[in-house]
């Protein structure tokens, strides 16, 4: 097994997982060979790498709601959250027209 240089020579891999049995959250590393966790207070603005591509990236608090987090543009690419100069139109509920309804006679049958 090729061992990894020490946790301050490489850029770590964070994924969130659940530990103890309060299941606390904290983000560790996933490359082999590495032991590097931090709490969820301390990971906001850290480099790490992409799980997708490995380029590095900065945490952000978006990318704090993921397991795996991914740089922007694989993130983008696999349709996860919206993209940049997305403008489709917001779809609003329909409310149905309840001018024709007369509430007396629903109400006479209580």
């Amino acid at each position: 097994m090729t061992k990894l240089p020490p946790a301050k020579n490489h850029t770590h891999q964070y994924e969130k997982i659940k530990w103890g049995k309060n299941g606390t959250v904290i983000w560790k590393c996933s490359l082999p060979g590495c032991s590097h966790y931090l709490h969820v207070e301390f990971i906001l603005g850290k480099v790490c790498l992409c799980f997708k591509c490995g380029a590095e990236f900065t945490m952000t608090a978006p990318k704090l709601l993921r397991q795996k987090p991914k740089c922007d543009s694989c993130q983008h690419s696999s349709g996860q959250g919206p993209k940049k100069g997305d403008k489709r139109p917001i779809k609003k509920p329909s409310i149905p027209d309840l001018s024709s309804v007369n509430i007396d006679d629903l109400l006479e049958n209580l």
